[in-house]
């Protein structure tokens, strides 16, 4: 089966800025003040400071397939600020095995002390699609409506097809 538009339109972003926006919006959600930094790499990485709860946050958002060199190599980006990080999110729009996420981010927690969050697909289009409550994100970003019944037509025009 294909994937839903939303599913589509998260695989498919094409800028680390466009991603960044949307991250920043669902971390705006959940409690955090985020401050955008306007920096931008070479490979459309970005970057936002992120204020919760008294600590100090950084965003990371990138669409490279090398997704975990490059969240280290921004991490230690991060490491190097002036300002002291308690947390650490890193968006991408890649799909990694559950498993390696988590690993990653235990990996990073031992080396930096940070809590850690890796925004991968599976997390962005369950913030989207399954929070009611973020379907005008959805909308907005990816020009898609999560709350709208995906409809599979493959059967449709299979019988189309021997008909």
């Amino acid at each position: 089966m294909t994937g839903t538009p939303t599913e589509k339109a998260i695989k498919h972003i094409e800028t680390g800025h466009r991603l960044e926006r949307l991250t920043a919006d669902l971390l705006q959600r959940e409690g955090c003040e985020v401050d955008p930094t306007g920096t931008r790499g070479p490979d459309g990485g970005r970057d936002s400071i992120l204020r919760r709860d008294g600590k100090t946050g950084i965003l990371h958002c990138s669409i490279n397939h090398q997704w975990e060199s490059k969240c280290w190599d921004d991490a230690e980006s991060s490491a190097d600020r002036p300002e002291s990080i308690d947390f650490y999110i890193f968006a991408t729009t890649m799909n990694p095995a559950g498993i390696k996420r988590d690993r990653v981010e235990e990996e990073f927690r031992d080396e930096y002390s940070w809590r850690v969050e890796i925004y991968d697909f599976e997390r962005l289009r369950n913030r989207l699609v399954g929070n009611n409550q973020n379907h005008d994100l959805a909308k907005e970003h990816l020009n898609t409506d999560p709350g709208r019944g995906h409809v599979d037509t493959s059967e449709f025009v299979l019988d189309s097809l021997h008909q």
